[in-house]
């Protein structure tokens, strides 16, 4: 197998637990401060002096009082500035030794707040008559696409005021280190991914080894509780009802169409066809296009009364729309434009004059977010009126709701639309602060960020995410050519230069130069691929991370899947940002992206391959 892009330095410290998301203490901070402050986070900067103190029998001489001083007094301040600036600059490197020598030591520390949680705690979680929602959700996928089929049973929950179950662990596919030694961290490792036994076959594209490792080292659950509300992994789930975590198995709650994992106190409510309105078989993903209703929230209120607009029909748009019952409104816009209607420009009148044509507006993501799942671009579809059915009235007495069926494929983030634009917009709020990794990974990607910064030369700096791997294995990569993919990516960079430039007063520093490098994230590990992306300006997480940062990261170093984390939040921290269109790695960069603030105008989407029109 070729080399991975990062292996962790040999003496980095690697802690024998496994769960640690310790919370670094800065000795320096405000005793009352529980936790640095995020402008100071492991930053190994002192304060400048100020000046000269005042003394009662000799007031401090003002600055502007040195120049009325004669060319000896002068000289003898130069001698003493300088003087000043050594010592400071030895304190400096002495402290940031310092620093790096101890930040594993308190990074691999064991956080009491990530560890299981016990049976009591979890009854107090849930609180007394908990009713439960479980989804199918796909066992071998990566951790991004797992995250948004969760989001979706996060969504489903909210609307039926159910605690939701998630999945407990995340398959982490390459090891950055010996095998051996991701295997001492992982809680389960399969030599042979495609041919264990105990998992099955054709779980993944390709062959290779895995790594099974818990959910809490991907998210921060204890902030993802605290913001949400009661979330539920589904080893949790089985402790709390007296049942052996053993039940689970390697494929974890993706076999409750089989089995019901239910203590006898409990009722349980299976769905499949009802979702959708069609005929359902087992591990088939029911598409939107083959749909006759389209699931909203709740029940949908009476139609509002339009605003015809002459020419605007239900004739016309059921040809322009096709086979599907939705049409987004970013498809709806070119498509009737081509007919010459005199059509409203703002999207409130564009909403009404559709009502009028007997359609109804349902409140979900733009087309942009149907591959990568991005919660960070709000928009609305139209279907018939009539054409809805509601998610909340399906709820009935049942202690545990079992959704089945790919609901995540193919389908807007949440895979329900909602009947309000605050529905939609409280969802994705919540959601996007909800779910952000641990802390370790964020505090190395601020440092990471910075030194980006200073690649760049305290300029604006551009980033982009390049999927290649398997998606060039199933037809999903823009291009089959790695330069062509990094022509395309270089191309949109001068997009954003132009971009930053229209919008200047947005941030402080300098507009980025032609030559100036920029961040790369990739799950290419090819050595020919990675240095000719280093030779078009790239700079890779390789090039970035240093002994301490590995030494923060500890033993999840190892992991590709975990060094990702820290790839994600740094695309987040760029000022302008080149994604792919068919990842959810992307799209996980971009809700974190807008938690920060920035712009939907800094982020644009890189070259898509041309079936992907007709996909949806």
């Amino acid at each position: 197998m070729p080399a991975p892009p990062v292996r962790p330095f040999s003496d980095s410290p690697y802690s024998p637990t496994r769960p640690s998301s310790a919370t670094y203490q800065d000795k320096d901070a405000d005793p009352s401060s529980p936790t640095r402050p995020a402008d100071r986070l492991l930053s190994d900067r002192v304060p400048y002096p100020t000046g000269r103190k005042s003394s009662p029998t000799r007031p401090a001489v003002p600055l502007f009082a040195l120049y009325r001083r004669r060319w000896d007094n002068l000289k003898v301040f130069g001698v003493v500035f300088l003087f000043a600036c050594g010592a400071l600059l030895t304190t400096r490197h002495r402290r940031a030794g310092a620093l790096d020598a101890g930040a594993g030591q308190e990074w691999n520390q064991v956080d009491q707040a990530s560890l299981p949680l016990s049976k009591a705690q979890l009854q107090d979680l849930v609180g007394p008559n908990p009713r439960f929602l479980v989804k199918d959700n796909g066992w071998s996928f990566g951790y991004n696409n797992v995250r948004y089929m969760a989001e979706s049973t996060l969504a489903f929950g909210k609307v039926m005021n159910r605690v939701p179950i998630i999945a407990e662990y995340i398959w982490a596919r390459e090891c950055g280190v010996a095998s051996e030694i991701c295997a001492k961290y992982a809680l389960k490792h399969i030599k042979d991914r495609n041919h264990d036994p105990d998992v099955g076959e054709n779980g993944w594209v390709e062959d290779g080894e895995a790594f099974k490792l818990p959910i809490s080292e991907f998210i921060d659950m204890p902030h993802f509780r605290r913001t949400f509300g009661p979330v539920l992994t589904f080893t949790e789930y089985l402790t709390l009802h007296d049942m052996s975590p053993s039940l689970s198995g390697p494929r974890g709650f993706a076999g409750w169409y089989d089995v019901d994992f239910l203590p006898p106190t409990l009722t349980s409510s299976h769905i499949d066809a009802e979702y959708t309105n069609q005929s359902y078989h087992k591990n088939a993903a029911v598409y939107e296009d083959q749909e006759v209703y389209i699931r909203v929230d709740q029940v949908e209120p009476a139609p509002r009364v339009g605003v015809p607009v002459k020419g605007l029909t239900k004739e016309l748009i059921a040809s322009e729309r096709g086979v599907r019952m939705y049409w987004s409104m970013e498809k709806a816009k070119v498509a009737l434009e081509r007919h010459g209607l005199r059509l409203p420009q703002d999207d409130q009148g564009f909403i009404r004059a559709m009502e009028g044509a007997g359609q109804t507006v349902v409140y979900t993501f733009s087309d942009k977010s149907i591959m990568n799942h991005a919660l960070a671009f709000p928009s609305c579809d139209f279907v018939p009126t009539g054409h809805t059915r509601s998610l909340a009235s399906m709820d009935n007495n049942a202690s545990i709701f079992i959704f089945h069926g790919g609901y995540h494929d193919r389908r807007r983030p949440g895979a329900v639309r909602f009947t309000t634009a605050a529905a939609r917009d409280d969802f994705a709020n919540v959601v996007m602060r909800a779910i952000r990794p641990p802390e370790r990974y964020r505090v190395v990607a601020e440092r990471v960020a910075k030194r980006m910064t200073e690649r760049a030369g305290g300029r604006k700096w551009m980033a982009a995410h390049l999927r290649r791997g398997d998606f060039i294995v199933v037809g999903w990569a823009a291009e089959t050519s790695y330069e062509a993919d990094m022509a395309h990516i270089t191309n949109a960079f001068k997009e954003g230069v132009e971009k930053l430039r229209d919008h200047s007063s947005f941030g402080f520093r300098r507009l980025p130069r032609p030559k100036d490098p920029f961040f790369l994230a990739t799950d290419d590990v090819s050595p020919i691929p990675l240095d000719y992306y280093r030779s078009q300006g790239a700079v890779l997480l390789a090039d970035l991370l240093t002994p301490s940062d590995l030494a923060i990261l500890g033993w999840q170093a190892s992991f590709l899947a975990l060094q990702a984390l820290v790839e994600q939040e740094v695309l987040s921290h760029s000022d302008f940002f080149v994604g792919s269109f068919m990842s959810s790695t992307t799209g996980g960069a971009l809700n974190m992206r807008a938690v920060k603030g920035k712009p939907a105008w800094s982020s644009v989407m890189s070259h898509t391959p041309e079936w992907i029109n007709n996909y949806y």
